[in-house]
């Protein structure tokens, strides 16, 4: 007989501790107050669209992605667009989990259906108080392992799904941003964009749609929101941060500004960043 050789079955994710899993529908001036906790915490927007400060940038989520938050890390959403969001929050701690560099991950439609089952399994296997787990309805380990396995064979399947999402336009998609962050001391149009990327613009709006569920504009805009908050926590003047992002009246950045975060300049440190 020949011998077992076999092969070693090394687990990607182990959940340990369960605190949070619920999905709520939020007003449209919706806006959490700042937290951080040392546990991960994972917001899925099941529809609609929210904007999440984490960790002194600013995202805009809308239906069919999500952010993970890491342990320690501030974080706050609130609530954007024209539609009432969905949101879903998942709070854990984690023996072992995924190294990975992406911060926001794409959902498909068969994850958003597996998890609303499993925050309805949830109700059944666990006691509740306020959206915080404090106990087992069900006394049985098997029910509680094999709700931790399910959910995490649904994280597991959202990086796995992802990872076979990308095809050779992935590098075009990624130079498109790399531009972007190179230009954000400019007004760019699509255009423009397009011709430093040496591709048509409706080359660039294909392959940009096919990886964000954000405009070409709008997200360009956000990058530079993100570079703002930067400079507005490490003490930069207002005045500073409008020239640094291609602006050359103060009062339109601040304006600009508010539009996309709901808040003045000034306001939003204050709110956020002075903590």
């Amino acid at each position: 007989m020949a011998p077992y050789h076999g092969v070693s079955l090394k687990k990607c994710i182990n959940l340990s501790t369960l605190y949070t899993l619920y999905d709520a529908i939020y007003e449209h001036n919706h806006s959490s107050r700042g937290e951080r906790h040392d546990h991960w915490e994972i917001l899925c927007v099941l529809d609609g669209e929210i904007e999440v400060a984490s960790g002194g940038d600013v995202h805009r989520l809308t239906k069919g992605q999500m952010i993970m938050h890491k342990p320690g890390e501030g974080h706050s959403f609130w609530s954007t667009g024209n539609k009432r969001p969905h949101v879903a929050i998942i709070g854990f701690n984690a023996d072992i989990i995924p190294n990975t560099s992406r911060k926001i991950h794409m959902l498909f439609p068969h994850h958003i259906d597996e998890l609303k089952k499993l925050i309805a399994k949830a109700h059944e296997i666990f006691e509740f108080s306020d959206n915080a787990i404090t106990g087992r309805e069900i006394e049985s380990p098997y029910a509680t392992a094999l709700f931790a396995s399910k959910l995490e064979c649904l994280l597991l399947s959202v990086l796995c799904d992802e990872s076979k999402s990308l095809s050779g336009n992935a590098k075009k998609y990624a130079l498109i941003l790399d531009a972007m962050k190179k230009n954000l001391n400019k007004n760019l149009t699509i255009n423009e964009l397009a011709s430093l990327c040496n591709m048509s613009a409706s080359s660039l709006k294909k392959i940009f749609s096919a990886y964000s569920k954000t405009g070409v504009i709008s997200y360009f805009n956000s990058l530079k929101i993100k570079k703002a908050i930067a400079m507005l926590s490490e003490g930069s003047r207002i005045c500073e941060i409008a020239a640094e992002l291609g602006f050359e009246e103060q009062n339109y950045f601040s304006t600009f500004f508010k539009r996309i975060t709901g808040y003045s300049p000034l306001n939003y440190k204050k709110r956020f960043l002075n903590k």
